[in-house]
C-alpha cells in the first residue's frame, strides 16, 4: 500500500513538473514593438568614414519636437583642418513597420577655418533605437570641395 503512495505521488509529481513551462528569452519580443521618437534619442558611439579613413566619433541624437531631432557631430576634424560641431535639425520619419525612423534635414554651417564661409550640410540616415546610420554631406568647401561623412554606431 505505501508503494502505491509513492507511486501515485510520483506520477503527479511528474505530471506537475510537464506542465510546468521553462523561463524562456522572451526579450526578442520587443524587436517588433512600435518605436517611439524618444526610442531613438541619445548618444551613439560608432565608426566615421571620411574619404577612406575610419575615425572612432560619438554622434548626438536630440529630441526638438514630436516629428524634429537635431543630429550633432562635435568638434569634426578632417585632414588636419578643423570644420568645428555639424548640428542639423533633421525631420524624424516613421518607417513602413514603424521599427525605425528615416532621419533627414539640412542645415547650414560656418568654419572659421574657411573664412567663416557658410557651408550647406545635407543630413540622411535612419536610426531604430540601438543603431544608428546616417550620411552628413558638407558641400562646396574651400579647397576640398563636397565632404561625406558616413557614420555607423550603436547606442
Amino acid at each position: 500500500m505505501k508503494k502505491n503512495y509513492f507511486y501515485l505521488l510520483f506520477m503527479a509529481l511528474c505530471t506537475v513538473c510537464m506542465f510546468t513551462a521553462c523561463s524562456s528569452d522572451d526579450d526578442d519580443k520587443d524587436t517588433n514593438k512600435p518605436i517611439v521618437l524618444n526610442d531613438i534619442v541619445g548618444t551613439y558611439k560608432g565608426t566615421l568614414q571620411v574619404m577612406g579613413t575610419s575615425l572612432e566619433e560619438q554622434l548626438v541624437v536630440e529630441k526638438v519636437d514630436d516629428s524634429k531631432v537635431r543630429v550633432v557631430l562635435k568638434d569634426f576634424t578632417f585632414a588636419n583642418m578643423p570644420i568645428g560641431t555639424i548640428s542639423a535639425e533633421c525631420a524624424a520619419v516613421k518607417d513602413d513597420n514603424g521599427t525605425s525612423y528615416d532621419i533627414y534635414g539640412t542645415a547650414v554651417i560656418t568654419v572659421a577655418m574657411f573664412n567663416n564661409a557658410e557651408l550647406p550640410v545635407i543630413v540622411d540616415g535612419d536610426c531604430n533605437g540601438k543603431e544608428l546610420d546616417v550620411t552628413i554631406a558638407i558641400k562646396e568647401a574651400p579647397m576640398v570641395g563636397d565632404i561625406e561623412v558616413e557614420f555607423y554606431g550603436k547606442k
